[in-house]
């Protein structure tokens, strides 16, 4: 049996067909996409076929008369770009490690401040059952926490003096079931970096505001993250999306930070665990 990725539509997506193409409308899309030749033959086997990435790429080979190779390398582009359009998903998201928890990522600027802090308060508050890491997109290699951050999390008896800075990398995010993010701008480099992230991949305070719209009965964490991904959409405008960093700067910017965070963490916190 194949290990490859099999595709799905992605929820809300719209899909029409005529003889002569297919058109995409992706629920956070302004404008219906086109879909022809290899994308629409693709999409065909994935959709009515159910065929998997590695059963696609030999039909696909066959029936085009090229090189196995040569196909696979022109649908990985093909995969990652209609993932981040948000047309598809990978059809196996709602299925949960057996024997593993969620893995959450948080993810800063110098990973020694915001994604730190957010880090040991979720871990704290979700407790067995998460794995909550953190990583910086402009991380300085080693570098300890500020004391401004120990003393906040001293205050609730936690402690990351132990903790060394690194930066963020690909396997990091493939690895994560979610990834929460200090701002948009940290957003955007988590998706440069792996674009198949986008349904997992929010804010802190964007997560927090689309759970409070998050509606359903979930069965598992995938679902819920999924369900974030849906209620996003409904988001107001005008909501704060970004902590500011306090690096540098004086303890009152690490109190706002602090006042920032952790009420949205503690949504996302009972969002989470709510199933459980």
């Amino acid at each position: 049996m194949s290990n490859a990725t099999r595709w799905a539509l992605a929820p809300d997506t719209a899909l029409v067909r005529t003889a002569q193409s297919w058109y995409v409308l992706p629920a956070r899309a302004a404008q219906p996409l086109s879909l022809a030749g290899t994308a629409q033959a693709a999409l065909q086997l994935a959709v009515d076929e159910g065929l998997d990435e590695a059963e696609i790429n030999e039909r696909l080979a066959a029936g085009y008369g090229v090189a196995l190779a040569e196909v696979e390398k022109g649908m990985r582009s093909l995969w990652s770009e209609l993932a981040a359009q948000g047309v598809i998903e990978r059809a196996d998201d709602d299925v949960e490690r057996e024997g593993e928890g969620m893995r959450i990522l948080t993810v800063c600027t110098g990973n020694v401040c915001r994604s730190v802090y957010a880090q040991h308060v979720l871990s704290h508050g979700l407790g067995d059952g998460f794995d909550v890491a953190s990583a910086g997109t402009g991380a300085g290699h080693g570098r300890p926490v500020p004391r401004q951050v120990e003393a906040l999390l001293n205050r609730q008896g936690l402690s990351a003096s132990g903790h060394r800075a690194r930066g963020i990398d690909p396997s990091l995010i493939d690895g994560a079931d979610l990834v929460l993010t200090a701002t948009a701008e940290h957003r955007r480099l988590v998706l440069e970096a792996a674009p198949l992230a986008f349904k997992r991949t929010f804010t802190v305070l964007e997560a927090a505001a689309a759970a409070e719209f998050a509606a359903g009965t979930f069965d598992t964490l995938p679902e819920r993250v999924r369900a974030l991904a849906r209620a996003r959409t409904a988001i107001p405008s005008g909501t704060p999306l970004d902590v500011a960093d306090p690096f540098g700067l004086d303890d009152r910017h690490y109190e706002s930070m602090a006042g920032q965070l952790a009420p949205a963490l503690e949504t996302i916190h009972h969002y989470l665990a709510a199933r459980r």
